[in-house]
């Protein structure tokens, strides 16, 4: 989700309920929406539109990580 600070969370259960801000964690940049959560390849992923104007996703592989599509795509 998105939170009011806008960056993308995670919340997930194992036992108890955790939280992950992969804004944070993976430098990425604020979203100006909701982000959508999708699994590609087996891998889990997210994209949203940045407050910079470009499509970002992140995806899980061992960490979290960023790329900004826009920015690969051009």
């Amino acid at each position: 989700y998105c939170g009011v600070d806008g960056h993308i969370h995670e919340l997930w259960v194992s036992d108890v309920w955790h939280h992950a801000d992969l804004s944070a964690g993976t430098g990425a940049p604020a979203a100006a929406g909701d982000p959508m959560g999708y699994v590609g390849a087996g891998t889990p992923r997210v994209v949203y539109c940045g407050v910079d104007g470009h499509i970002h996703e992140l995806w899980v592989s061992d960490v979290w990580h960023h790329a900004d599509l826009s920015a690969i795509s051009s």
